[in-house]
């Protein structure tokens, strides 16, 4: 099935496209994500605009946002700090804060899985500047905080307590 652009079913394709890539990176299947991306951009490249139909973040954006998150599922730092530094969310519709901190937040992993965790920290820092839930209540935002505490350094990471303070991961 493809989505034609002209119907009210194109968000919600692509959505399902998005997810079934992040679904597939989760399971480490190397090929399948970057099929979805690119049939999911083919479908979003018709509108050459950034909407939140359907509550779905439909557009280019939005699939460029995926591809860095399908790139620190696979475990691919270098790919997906590359698509963070070129993704421009300024494009996107001015509710979509979840969306622009996404991009933080897949950074900040990127960082863990590098272990760079002072920037790392400093990049959770801008996530949550953005959205504060999504980085209190992610899930994997919190792992990557308790792996960093397992191998902190004070000194390079002040941000680090006082974020997993405010996250819950760890009390005063």
């Amino acid at each position: 099935m493809s989505a034609d652009r002209s119907t009210s079913a194109a968000p919600v394709w692509v959505a399902l496209l998005l997810t079934a890539a992040i679904a597939a990176a989760r399971d480490n299947d190397i090929g399948a994500p970057s099929d979805y991306l690119r049939r999911a951009g083919q479908a979003a490249d018709h509108i050459h605009a950034d909407r939140n139909d359907l509550w779905t973040s439909f557009g280019p954006t939005n699939v460029a946002i995926h591809g860095i998150s399908v790139a620190v599922e696979l475990g691919d730092v270098s790919e997906t700090i590359r698509r963070a530094e070129q993704v421009n969310t300024t494009a996107l519709p001015a509710d979509l804060l979840e969306r622009r901190a996404q991009v933080f937040i897949d950074l900040g992993r990127a960082y863990v899985q590098r272990r760079d965790d002072a920037t790392a920290s400093a990049v959770f820092r801008q996530a949550e500047e953005l959205a504060p839930e999504e980085v209190h209540y992610s899930v994997p935002v919190r792992e990557a905080l308790r792996e960093m505490l397992k191998q902190e350094h004070r000194y390079a990471t002040p941000e680090l307590r006082p974020l997993a303070r405010r996250t819950g991961i760890i009390s005063s």
